[in-house]
């Protein structure tokens, strides 16, 4: 009896998954860390998972001497913005029913046994997403990492995921001794191909049942400068537009997205930020006033995250600022889940959804 043939759905063309598993996975063979570049917003989280998830379609690029296990460790998931939280989480990662551990050097130590008993084994390989927006690398946490990836350094991989040049020498010496590992390998991810823009118009196309005509998928290539979020972003307004729109209308409509100009500014250096300044608390977007879409509440609770950017804002103090002295009397879930999730969507249309993080039972961040 044959075996059912599972679809995968990758995230790009096979081609270039699997150029991307080569280049990952030849330092891994060497028993080398590697540093990997990637423009802003273009799926480094993705591509990454999809490797960790899949190794399996990928044997060809994996090293021959020993196994590999492979882990996404995602800032977004810290539940503080210090070391000994993002050690925890890599705890949590390779062991999912650890708990807390207050201590960092009882973390440093049951890690450094965890990694030594798997590099026994295996080639441990961990992607470390986002590296280069932890705020708090730098320092003890470099540090601690460093003496993680020395219990082996032929079998503890560290795959530095970043968004900028951390590679260049007034950035990387922020790193301390873990600045060995960080230029051991270093692998600045190309444009995609054709292969790539067709694979994502396809993808969208399946998705939303739509069709485009050859014109129609001409103009996303052209608005998505081979950048996988743009021609996200392009095909998926095309794709929810009417069937006959023109390609000069679809163009004019993208380029006011908000989403694709917040990524446009991006790929262009300006790096656009929210902030909060002023006695009246003026909320700007890089260098314009933002939140005329937004009610007075949702304004007051955006300035108050922004405010407290990086820290846990629980449910009871989102209850203050929407109803002040009476947040007693009128609390209720229902009515701040439904805001923060008005909140997140109006952020998202502006290209800045990603920066409010959910954290269970603890409650929200703004990043």
């Amino acid at each position: 009896m044959e075996k059912e043939k599972v679809f995968v759905n990758f995230p790009l063309s096979k081609s270039t998954m699997a150029a991307y598993a080569q280049a990952i996975f030849t330092p891994v063979g060497r028993g080398q860390c590697c540093t990997v570049i990637f423009q802003p917003e273009a799926g480094k989280r993705k591509r990454s998972k999809f490797l960790v998830e899949n190794l399996n379609l990928f044997k060809s690029s994996l090293p021959k001497d020993k196994p590999v296990e492979a882990y996404y460790i995602d800032p977004v998931d810290l539940i503080r913005r210090d070391s000994p939280a993002y050690l925890l989480l890599i705890l949590q990662t390779l062991q999912s029913e650890e708990k807390e551990i207050p201590d960092e050097r009882l973390l440093i130590q049951k890690l450094k046994q965890l990694f030594l008993s798997k590099t026994r084994k295996c080639h441990l390989v961990l992607f470390l997403g986002k590296f280069d927006e932890i705020e708090f690398m730098p320092g003890q946490l470099a540090q601690n990492l460093k003496a993680l990836w020395q219990v082996d350094k032929t079998s503890v991989h560290f795959i530095f995921l970043a968004k900028r040049e951390i590679v260049l020498t007034d950035e990387v010496k922020k790193y301390g001794e873990l600045s060995e590992a960080i230029m051991q390998n270093i692998y600045h991810v190309p444009a995609l191909v054709d292969e790539d823009v067709d694979h994502i118009i396809s993808s969208t196309q399946k998705k939303f049942g739509a069709r485009f005509k050859p014109v129609l998928k001409s103009a996303i290539a052209e608005l998505g400068q081979r950048h996988p979020y743009l021609i996200k972003i392009a095909s998926e307004i095309a794709a929810q537009s009417p069937g006959d729109i023109l390609d000069q209308r679809l163009k004019d409509i993208v380029k006011m997205d908000a989403q694709y100009e917040f990524v446009v500014r991006l790929i262009r250096g300006e790096n656009p930020e929210l902030s909060i300044s002023g006695e009246k608390d003026v909320i700007f977007f890089g260098d314009r006033p933002f939140g005329s879409h937004l009610t007075a509440k949702e304004y007051a609770l955006l300035s108050h995250f922004l405010k407290n950017k990086g820290v846990i804002v629980t449910r009871d103090e989102i209850a203050e600022v929407l109803w002040g002295k009476n947040s007693y009397e009128k609390y209720s879930d229902w009515a701040i889940d439904q805001m923060m999730s008005t909140l997140r969507k109006k952020l998202q249309k502006a290209g800045l959804g990603k920066g409010l993080e959910t954290l269970k039972g603890k409650g929200y961040r703004f990043v």
